[in-house]
């Protein structure tokens, strides 16, 4: 029986947490997986892909954001220039050299681009972080209906079940006196009606 802070969550209602109940299920597919509210929403939080994505969005943007705080944007080169015009000839070895100039050459950003690029980066970052706040806002308001919409469907079966054996009872009684020849073949019928009713009912209560 499932407490108001316990609830059993179907597989059908199960969705945003697909990994953690096919682990579960696995070891024991018997079992049945109960979990209060705030341990379905944390584990919905872990697991579910788009809120994942959008945490790998928003650590992109954080180092978007690192990188524009960097002075400068790329590594320096080495540039290497030969000039062959002015060759010579070694009296040695009988080879040739040319005059080799090597430079190092580092990219700097002028006119306040750095200062547009930080900017930039600041707005994507927050763009991010408004993303996943939302993202995360959408699935726990989704978890928590799934919660307490199953907890309402608990109750209903609950209710049900104590319909259906109400109607058992009266049915017991009913075939003693039928037997007994103290009501009418239709009342004993209709006894017998509305237990099967009761029954269909809390299979449908069940399968909800």
């Amino acid at each position: 029986m499932i407490r108001k802070h316990c609830v059993w969550f179907p597989t059908v209602c199960l969705f945003l947490l697909v990994g953690q109940i096919g682990q579960a299920r696995a070891k024991d597919a018997n079992s049945a997986l109960h979990l209060d509210l705030p341990t379905a929403v944390t584990r919905a939080l872990q697991k579910n892909p788009e809120v994942q994505a959008t945490r790998h969005a928003l650590g992109l943007a954080q180092g978007r954001v690192q990188q524009a705080e960097l002075l400068f944007q790329t590594n320096p080169l080495i540039s290497v220039e030969a000039n062959y015009r002015n060759r010579r000839f070694r009296e040695s070895t009988g080879r040739s050299t040319a005059d080799a100039t090597v430079q190092l050459l580092q990219e700097v950003e002028i006119a306040g681009q750095r200062g547009h690029r930080r900017q930039a980066a600041a707005k994507h970052l927050e763009y991010a972080e408004r993303v996943i706040t939302n993202a995360e806002r959408l699935l726990q308001r989704e978890v928590m209906r799934a919660f307490y919409e199953l907890l309402a469907a608990q109750e209903r079966i609950q209710a049900q079940q104590h319909t259906l054996q109400t109607r058992e009872t009266l049915l017991f009684a009913g075939r003693e006196r039928y037997a007994a020849e103290d009501i009418s073949v239709l009342e004993f019928d209709t006894l017998q009606l509305d237990t099967d009713q009761a029954r269909t009912r809390l299979l449908s209560r069940k399968q909800e």
